[in-house]
């Protein structure tokens, strides 16, 4: 199975993508992930705060897309994930969401 693993960047202000060389947190789920992949799998991620994902290359040569996303990235995660189930994706890939999210958010409403 070939899969490819996307931390997405953020949007600024204008719309734009946010890309910079300096990263300030280094996020280590994406390697672990490919570490702990069983042999015979093909595991290749992408950190779009330093890198262009190539859409049409990632849909084009995997079976699967994984997503994760923290705070200011969770809507850029939403619009890819929006876009690889869109009809003008160059195939449909089925979803999983599993989302932190509900916890914090539960979370701040005990905490009130």
């Amino acid at each position: 199975m070939r899969i490819h693993l996307i931390s997405p960047t953020h949007y600024l202000a204008d719309g734009s993508l946010h890309k910079t060389t300096r990263y300030w947190t280094s996020g280590i789920t994406l390697p672990y992930l490919k570490a702990l992949t069983p042999p015979g799998h093909q595991v290749n991620f992408t950190e779009e705060l330093m890198q262009d994902l190539d859409l049409a290359r990632v849909e084009r040569e995997v079976d699967v897309i994984g997503l994760t996303a923290m705070g200011p990235q969770i809507k850029r995660a939403y619009d890819l994930a929006d876009h690889f189930r869109s009809p003008e994706a160059l195939r449909d890939f089925p979803g999983v969401e599993g989302v932190q999210r509900e916890i914090a958010s539960a979370r701040r409403r005990v905490t009130r």
